[in-house]
Protein backbone atom coordinates (compact mmCIF):
# COMPACT_ATOMS: atom_id res chain seq x y z
CA UNK A 1 0.00 0.00 0.00
CA UNK A 2 1.45 3.35 -1.07
CA UNK A 3 1.71 6.26 1.36
CA UNK A 4 -0.19 9.30 0.10
CA UNK A 5 1.92 12.34 -0.88
CA UNK A 6 0.03 14.50 1.64
CA UNK A 7 1.08 12.16 4.48
CA UNK A 8 4.72 12.29 3.36
CA UNK A 9 4.56 16.09 3.27
CA UNK A 10 3.16 16.16 6.81
CA UNK A 11 5.89 13.86 8.11
CA UNK A 12 8.60 15.88 6.36
CA UNK A 13 7.67 19.13 8.13
CA UNK A 14 9.39 20.21 11.30
CA UNK A 15 7.44 19.34 14.43
CA UNK A 16 5.66 21.82 16.65
CA UNK A 17 8.21 24.56 17.23
CA UNK A 18 5.83 26.60 19.40
CA UNK A 19 5.06 23.69 21.72
CA UNK A 20 8.74 22.75 21.92
CA UNK A 21 9.71 26.37 22.72
CA UNK A 22 7.09 26.53 25.47
CA UNK A 23 8.29 23.21 26.91
CA UNK A 24 11.90 24.36 26.94
CA UNK A 25 10.97 27.68 28.57
CA UNK A 26 8.94 25.94 31.30
CA UNK A 27 11.60 23.37 32.16
CA UNK A 28 14.45 25.88 31.93
CA UNK A 29 12.64 28.25 34.31
CA UNK A 30 12.28 25.40 36.78
CA UNK A 31 15.96 24.42 36.47
CA UNK A 32 17.07 28.05 36.96
CA UNK A 33 14.96 28.61 40.09
CA UNK A 34 16.73 30.36 42.94
CA UNK A 35 15.39 27.78 45.40
CA UNK A 36 16.92 24.81 43.54
CA UNK A 37 19.34 22.89 45.80
CA UNK A 38 22.13 23.38 43.24
CA UNK A 39 21.31 27.07 42.57
CA UNK A 40 24.58 28.41 44.04
CA UNK A 41 26.67 26.18 41.78
CA UNK A 42 27.86 27.28 38.37
CA UNK A 43 25.72 25.72 35.65
CA UNK A 44 24.78 25.93 31.99
CA UNK A 45 21.41 24.92 30.59
CA UNK A 46 21.06 24.29 26.88
CA UNK A 47 19.22 22.30 24.23
CA UNK A 48 20.51 19.13 22.67
CA UNK A 49 19.05 16.76 20.13
CA UNK A 50 16.53 17.25 17.35
CA UNK A 51 14.78 20.36 18.68
CA UNK A 52 18.09 22.05 19.45
CA UNK A 53 19.32 21.21 15.93
CA UNK A 54 16.05 22.16 14.17
CA UNK A 55 15.58 18.59 12.94
CA UNK A 56 12.57 17.60 15.04
CA UNK A 57 9.85 15.96 13.00
CA UNK A 58 6.08 16.07 13.13
CA UNK A 59 4.51 14.31 16.12
CA UNK A 60 7.65 12.38 17.02
CA UNK A 61 9.95 14.61 19.03
CA UNK A 62 10.71 15.26 22.62
CA UNK A 63 12.75 18.15 23.99
CA UNK A 64 16.25 17.26 25.19
CA UNK A 65 17.74 19.63 27.76
CA UNK A 66 21.20 19.48 29.32
CA UNK A 67 21.99 20.98 32.71
CA UNK A 68 25.74 20.95 33.15
CA UNK A 69 27.65 21.99 36.24
CA UNK A 70 31.33 22.80 36.22
CA UNK A 71 31.45 22.22 39.98
CA UNK A 72 32.30 18.59 39.17
CA UNK A 73 34.60 17.05 36.61
CA UNK A 74 35.98 13.66 35.68
CA UNK A 75 39.41 13.27 34.20
CA UNK A 76 41.63 11.09 32.06
CA UNK A 77 45.35 10.96 32.76
CA UNK A 78 46.50 8.12 30.48
CA UNK A 79 48.57 10.51 28.34
CA UNK A 80 50.55 11.92 31.29
CA UNK A 81 54.13 10.97 32.05
CA UNK A 82 54.58 9.29 35.46
CA UNK A 83 55.92 12.47 37.12
CA UNK A 84 53.09 14.56 35.65
CA UNK A 85 50.53 12.02 36.82
CA UNK A 86 52.02 12.08 40.33
CA UNK A 87 51.85 15.90 40.38
CA UNK A 88 48.26 15.80 39.13
CA UNK A 89 47.19 13.29 41.78
CA UNK A 90 48.91 15.37 44.48
CA UNK A 91 46.95 18.44 43.34
CA UNK A 92 43.70 16.54 44.04
CA UNK A 93 44.49 16.08 47.74
CA UNK A 94 41.30 16.06 49.79
CA UNK A 95 39.04 14.88 46.97
CA UNK A 96 35.71 16.24 45.92
CA UNK A 97 32.89 16.89 48.35
CA UNK A 98 30.19 17.24 45.67
CA UNK A 99 29.62 14.32 43.33
CA UNK A 100 27.61 13.61 40.18
CA UNK A 101 25.14 11.32 41.99
CA UNK A 102 24.27 14.14 44.39
CA UNK A 103 23.88 16.65 41.53
CA UNK A 104 21.57 14.30 39.61
CA UNK A 105 19.52 13.59 42.74
CA UNK A 106 19.15 17.32 43.44
CA UNK A 107 18.01 17.98 39.85
CA UNK A 108 15.54 15.07 40.03
CA UNK A 109 14.13 16.21 43.37
CA UNK A 110 13.75 19.78 42.17
CA UNK A 111 12.00 18.74 38.95
CA UNK A 112 9.68 16.50 40.97
CA UNK A 113 8.59 19.47 43.12
CA UNK A 114 7.44 21.23 39.93
CA UNK A 115 6.21 18.36 37.74
CA UNK A 116 5.24 15.72 40.33
CA UNK A 117 4.70 12.13 39.21
CA UNK A 118 5.51 13.08 35.60
CA UNK A 119 9.21 12.88 36.55
CA UNK A 120 10.94 9.51 36.10
CA UNK A 121 14.69 9.28 36.71
CA UNK A 122 16.50 7.00 34.30
CA UNK A 123 20.01 5.62 34.12
CA UNK A 124 21.34 8.76 32.38
CA UNK A 125 18.53 11.26 31.85
CA UNK A 126 15.49 12.36 33.82
CA UNK A 127 12.27 11.93 31.84
CA UNK A 128 9.35 14.35 32.25
CA UNK A 129 6.10 13.10 30.71
CA UNK A 130 4.40 15.76 28.62
CA UNK A 131 0.91 16.95 29.40
CA UNK A 132 -1.34 19.50 27.77
CA UNK A 133 0.93 22.00 26.05
CA UNK A 134 4.17 20.47 27.31
CA UNK A 135 6.03 17.88 25.23
CA UNK A 136 7.88 14.89 26.67
CA UNK A 137 11.26 16.06 27.92
CA UNK A 138 14.59 14.43 28.76
CA UNK A 139 16.77 16.38 31.18
CA UNK A 140 20.39 15.26 31.20
CA UNK A 141 22.48 16.30 34.22
CA UNK A 142 26.05 16.52 32.94
CA UNK A 143 29.56 17.31 34.11
CA UNK A 144 32.85 18.04 32.39
CA UNK A 145 35.38 15.47 31.28
CA UNK A 146 38.98 16.68 31.10
CA UNK A 147 41.58 14.69 29.19
CA UNK A 148 45.03 15.73 30.34
CA UNK A 149 47.89 15.52 27.87
CA UNK A 150 50.33 17.35 30.16
CA UNK A 151 50.35 18.61 33.73
CA UNK A 152 52.87 20.92 35.32
CA UNK A 153 50.71 22.44 38.06
CA UNK A 154 47.08 23.23 38.73
CA UNK A 155 47.77 26.74 37.39
CA UNK A 156 49.01 25.36 34.04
Amino acid sequence: MAIPETQLNTWAKQGSVTQSQATYATVRTCLEAKDAPYAARSKSIFLQGSYGNDTNIYADSDVDIVIETDSIYYYGTDDLKPDEKAAFMASLAGGASYRYAQFKKEVTTHLTTKFGNSVKPGKKAIFIKGDGNRRDTDVLPAVEYRRYTRFRSSAD
